[in-house]
């Protein structure tokens, strides 16, 4: 019986630690995301400023 429950604590060990792996996993996918997320918003920003720089140049035109 003793061994059963010593596994059986293992047992939780490993889960609560693979759980802790896959929250650090989540929160650096989350992380990597966001940056991308930001990295699109920065990029349409520059589109924006490009767009309008080229209608001004037009209408000068």
């Amino acid at each position: 019986m003793e061994i059963k429950g010593n596994d059986m604590s293992w047992s939780f060990l490993i889960h609560s630690s693979d759980a802790r792996v896959a929250g650090l996993q989540e929160s650096e996918v989350e992380e990597e995301l966001r940056d991308e997320l930001r990295e699109q918003q920065r990029q349409i920003e520059d589109m924006k400023i490009t767009c309008q720089i080229q209608l001004e140049q037009q209408e000068r035109r």
